[in-house]
């Protein structure tokens, strides 16, 4: 779930990022300090209303501002494709929670706004040595549009093409056997075309593998399938009344049809 943050969570999103910026340091990227960013600057972005906050299962796990780009440092450079775009900057994510695709979601969720927005490019910089942000902004589909030496920074862009609007994968269901690839394969599509993304088991257990009732699955998924409208769900539960709803409202359904061994290796 990915939300706007407020105030009440200041003092959250200043941990994380103490404990992200220490991370770096241990990892030898020299992207932040401890004096930046915390606290203060976060507080600024809420009232802006450009902070957005992932949570798991209620829980807080990163965060990042997404905006209208006017960075007096990107005017410095001639190559970027596009100027009416949005920009990503503070891209956090607890270290206790990474390598589970919590900035991509963080990237989805800034492409949806372009496409919501008509904006023409999604823009971000990173630290020259911050291999691991450069990865995944690579991995996101952005290209390099060169170094913006003031703060010593290299710069990406994604254009919005218009063949993204229109395209056909707009409510996705993957269905399939345990251990078939139904969450990397939600996870891809959702990436590839700025769809939400919705893995059912994620809904339907609790901590402590509790599980909720099927009249309150039922009522959560409703409520989810009336107010989304773009989305990738991984996940069968077929004994569910939303099963045949989330078939009807499907766009395109994929059957992971493997058999148990290929499942089991």
């Amino acid at each position: 779930m990915i939300e706007l943050a407020n105030e009440n969570t200041l003092n959250i999103l200043d941990d994380i990022a103490k404990r992200a910026i220490m991370d770096m340091q241990a990892n030898n990227i020299p992207q932040w300090t401890l004096d930046y960013p915390r606290k203060k600057d976060f507080e600024r972005d809420i009232k802006l209303n450009q902070l957005y906050v992932v949570k798991r299962n209620r829980q807080i796990v990163g965060f990042c501002v997404i905006r209208e780009e006017d960075d007096a440092p990107y005017q410095t450079i001639d190559t970027w494709h596009k100027d009416n775009s949005l920009v990503i900057h503070r891209c956090v994510v607890d270290p206790n929670f990474q390598h589970q695709g919590i900035a991509s979601e963080l990237f989805t969720h800034a492409k949806k706004l372009c496409l919501a927005g008509d904006y023409e490019s999604l823009k971000i910089d990173t630290h020259p040595d911050n291999y691991k942000m450069k990865a995944l902004i690579l991995k996101q589909g952005f290209e390099a549009r060169g170094y913006l030496e003031t703060i010593n920074r290299d710069a990406y862009e994604w254009v919005v093409r218009e063949h993204i609007k229109e395209n056909v994968m707009k409510r996705v269901v993957i269905l399939g056997a345990s251990g078939t690839g139904k969450t990397t394969l939600c996870r891809m599509i959702a990436n590839k075309y700025n769809l939400d993304m919705l893995h059912l088991d994620q809904v339907y257990w609790l901590r402590n593998w509790q599980s909720l009732s099927k009249d309150e699955f039922n009522r959560r998924m409703n409520l989810y399938l009336t107010s989304h409208h773009r989305w990738a769900i991984d996940g069968n539960y077929t004994n569910n009344a939303h099963f045949d709803k989330r078939l009807q409202l499907a766009s395109t359904i994929i059957f992971l049809d493997f058999g148990t061994q290929a499942a089991l290796k």
